[in-house]
């Protein structure tokens, strides 16, 4: 079973390993870290599922966190979250697999209620990203994904942050990619950092926009977001690329840059076309691809987008099938 060997960079739109090889990251995305500050038994991010995405032949774990778990000024800092990120990167390293951890979850202000938000916050998110980066430096199989789908922004806000105010009335500051990408290299963190685009991660940034090294740009797309699949009204919904649209905006970015599509999913356990359909359009252009999501997938709701039947034989549902499919290129050795 092929691992992946660090540390990895960045070269024109490739990701090389640290052998100089051209590496695809094919993989799964797992919530739990994101809402839940411990790891449970026979919960996604357990010893042993993540052993299961390694039999699947993953190389690449997306892992989702919150901000207010880890910064130790938030009125829910749990002071055990920082090791139990540590058990789960180190399950997910140690199997020569890419630890991608993501900033996910924040609030406005702290000690306020934590979700996704239109964007990081300043200066809180800052003091995350100065803090994990610190701690897993070392480990040249983490990779750092800044910030969770960004939206709702200027471009400008994006790269530099700035003042936000919410449709509820809360005033609030957002801290952009370029300071949460300089809060990583402060710590002399060499390791890759992935940004996400505009507008839910579905526009890709003006060229060379975010000024740095080792960085890799990530793409999000889901042509119908929410459940059931039947209320979706985007024309041709299994298609992800349209010539220009969609997904197929990042590919002027594809040429020049390295881009992986971190997360994409279809909300009815019961089809792989959609997943086959964006898996395709990645691997046709070199790109590598993480899915949504590692847990059960039954109808309705958010679980619609679970690729496991169940977390007891982790086979996969028919849109999990896909995913499966493509993983398995990586036990050949294929880049």
């Amino acid at each position: 079973m092929s691992v992946v060997r660090g540390p990895l960079k960045t070269e024109g739109n490739l990701i090389l390993d640290g052998l100089g090889h051209p590496l695809t990251l094919r993989g799964v995305v797992s919530d739990w870290l994101d809402w839940q500050p411990s790891i449970a038994n026979f919960s996604p991010l357990d010893d042993s599922s993540i052993g299961r995405m390694k039999q699947w032949g993953a190389n690449t774990v997306r892992v989702l966190l919150s901000e207010e778990f880890w910064n130790s000024n938030d009125c829910q800092f749990v002071p055990s979250y920082a090791a139990n990120v540590d058990r789960v990167v180190e399950s997910i390293t140690s199997r020569g697999m890419v630890a991608l951890l993501n900033l996910h979850n924040n609030a406005r202000h702290p000690c306020q209620p934590s979700n996704q938000q239109r964007m990081a916050d300043y200066p809180g998110s800052v003091a995350f990203w100065q803090s994990v980066a610190n701690r897993y430096r070392t480990n040249p199989l983490v990779a750092f994904d800044l910030y969770n789908e960004p939206h709702d922004i200027t471009w400008s806000q994006w790269l530099n942050g700035g003042t936000l105010v919410d449709s509820d009335g809360v005033v609030w500051q957002a801290a952009g990619m370029q300071q949460l990408y300089d809060a990583v290299r402060s710590q002399g963190a060499l390791n890759l950092v992935f940004a996400s685009g505009n507008q839910w991660g579905n526009l890709p940034p003006p060229d060379n926009y975010l000024h740095g090294f080792n960085i890799v740009y990530a793409a999000h797309y889901y042509t119908c977001s929410s459940a059931p699949a039947t209320s979706c009204t985007t024309p041709d919904p299994y298609n992800p690329a349209p010539p220009g649209q969609r997904l197929d905006a990042w590919t002027p970015t594809t040429k020049g840059h390295a881009v992986v599509v971190t997360e994409f999913g279809w909300p009815d356990p019961t089809s792989g076309t959609y997943n086959q359909n964006v898996i395709n359009w990645a691997e046709s252009r070199h790109v590598g691809w993480t899915a949504y999501g590692w847990y059960t997938g039954i109808a309705g709701g958010k679980a619609a987008f679970g690729i496991l039947n169940d977390m007891n034989t982790f086979e996969p549902t028919p849109s999990g099938v896909p995913v499966k499919a493509g993983i398995e290129k990586g036990l050949f050795g294929l880049p």
